[in-house]
């Protein structure tokens, strides 16, 4: 099961970036760190969709993903949490769809983003589950969907260096995950298909990192981030 095009994290039509100042993957790009060995990553993003072909469609008002960086590396290993149904204030911990609320459990599952690019200057990334786990969403008590650990095929995702962002130089990344395979069971259906989409951009500011694990890190002062 290892099907994905242009892992879009992100996790809604979202423009591959490329713009004047940015540093766009082509080949093995480099994540740097300035004044660390290592770094926790932190982001948001609001208004993320999940596309089913077979129409279903789940919407989440924020996310955040906390990631490390390792001075010098080419890869980056990132957690995503979805939260907040639409249009309820407060948020609750749920997103939404039209068969009723959605709840995501990771399981331990991970995305990692490499600064190893294709023909088309996007990076690749895949999704890693221990092993025997998978990221399980389910909505209410009609559907559970599963999404077992999976490698690109082809894309996946692009990056800008922000040097001028608040407190330090950040990285956006922008992504667009097609194609991704999942099982699905219940009122949703019954089997397994590789019609998921997913696309997503986002900002990532970075940390010292002081220990602790992606579920629950321990920050430490702001520190810049690059990807070159």
């Amino acid at each position: 099961m290892r099907n994905i095009k242009a892992f879009g994290l992100a996790l809604v039509a979202i423009c591959a970036t490329s713009a004047l100042g940015s540093a766009t993957a082509s080949a093995t790009d480099l994540f740097t760190v300035g004044g660390a060995e290592k770094a926790w990553v932190t982001g948001s993003q609001h208004q993320q969709q999940f596309k089913f072909t077979n129409s279903i469609l789940i919407e989440c008002t924020t996310s955040k993903l906390t990631g490390t960086i390792v001075n010098g590396a080419s890869e980056m290993t990132a957690l995503t949490s979805h939260t907040g149904t639409l249009n309820i204030v407060p948020h609750t911990p749920h997103c939404e769809s039209a068969l009723g609320g959605v709840t995501f459990h990771m399981n331990g599952c991970h995305d990692v983003l490499t600064g190893n690019t294709d023909a088309q200057t996007d990076a690749t990334v895949w999704i890693q589950c221990p092993t025997g786990k998978e990221i399980v969403l389910t909505i209410d008590i009609l559907c559970t969907i599963r999404i077992p650990s999976q490698t690109p095929t082809e894309g996946g995702v692009t990056y800008k260096n922000l040097p001028n962002h608040p407190g330090g130089s950040a990285i956006e990344i922008a992504t667009t995950m097609t194609g991704v395979t999942y099982k699905s069971e219940g009122f949703c259906g019954s089997g397994v298909a590789d019609n998921l989409d997913y696309s997503s951009t986002m900002s990532l500011t970075g940390y010292k990192h002081l220990g602790g694990t992606m579920a629950v890190p321990i920050e430490g002062e702001r520190v810049p981030i690059e990807v070159s």
